[in-house]
Order: structure tokens, then C-alpha cells, then sequence
């Protein structure tokens, strides 16, 4: 079901079409909610990296490298459903 909203959001291109097929309340929808609270809330803005102090670049970097981790985790979690339902990508 997830991956049908996948497909149905990369062909409409509508982020909010998939946000809200993303809220029926499958493990996967949480985690796609809280990654856009994630960028919402840390956005990167490259100019404000490199004049902000050592303390604020800690701050900045840190949710930055959750986030990468979060993607990683993303990034496999499809492979493993990839392998499962022996597809694999064009």
C-alpha cells in the first residue's frame, strides 16, 4: 500500500498528495511524518552555517547527521522491500 502511494506521488509530483496518503498509520507513514518535521524544523541554510559560531555549527550539524541516518535507514528499508518482492530498480 505504501509503495503504491510512493509511485502515485512520484508520478503526480504533489508532496501533499503523498503526505496525505502518508497518514493512514503505517509504521513507515510515522516515520515519513516525522522526517518532514525533521527538515521542517532543521532546514540548512549554507550562509547562516558559516557565519554562525562553533556552538550553533554543533547544533546545526548534529540533527543534520540524524537526518542522514534517517535516509540510510530509508534507503535500506527499500532495498530490503525490493529483495522481498524480488524487483529491482531500472
Amino acid at each position: 500500500m505504501f509503495y503504491q502511494c510512493i509511485f502515485y506521488s512520484a508520478v503526480s509530483k504533489n508532496f501533499h498528495l503523498f503526505h496525505s496518503f502518508a497518514l493512514y498509520g503505517n509504521m513507515y507513514g510515522i516515520y515519513t511524518n516525522i522526517r518532514v518535521l525533521l527538515i521542517n524544523i532543521f532546514g540548512f541554510p549554507p550562509l547562516a552555517f558559516f557565519l554562525a559560531s562553533s556552538s550553533i555549527k554543533i547544533s546545526i550539524i548534529f540533527p543534520m547527521f540524524f537526518f542522514l541516518l534517517l535516509l540510510v535507514f530509508e534507503a535500506s528499508l527499500h532495498q530490503v522491500y525490493l529483495s522481498a518482492q524480488n524487483l529491482y530498480l531500472p
